[in-house]
């Protein structure tokens, strides 16, 4: 309508929501010094969260690549991963998006020997 107008006022420093990244990070594994051995599992924890959603631990996708060949591993807080590539480091990633579309990563190398 003519004549019409409207104001926004923001705060500053104040983020509108959506606009946090989540936190994500491998609490553990069962190895030691991250050294599996061929055929043996590992048990890894991980735990995610954001500002507007909340725990989403249980939405973490775990993805490894060994050899350029990228797979996914797993998903979830506690997955139970096989490595088996003998003398190559494989590394593992820990994804996870928010309801918003927002990605966090956090990974760890794991050498099989």
């Amino acid at each position: 309508m003519p004549g019409m107008s409207a104001r926004i006022k923001v705060k500053k420093g104040r983020k509108l929501a959506g606009w946090n990244a989540p936190t994500i990070t491998i609490d553990a594994f069962s190895a030691s010094e991250a050294n599996g051995v061929p055929t043996d599992a590992l048990d890894f924890t991980g735990t995610a969260s954001d500002v507007e959603d909340g725990n989403i631990s249980a939405n973490i996708v775990w993805t490894t690549v060994a050899d350029g060949d990228v797979q996914t591993a797993g998903t979830g807080d506690a997955p139970i991963l096989t490595f088996t590539t003998v003398g190559a480091s494989q590394v593992l990633t820990a994804s996870i998006t928010d309801s918003w579309g927002n990605t966090s990563t956090a990974t760890v190398s794991v050498t099989v020997s």
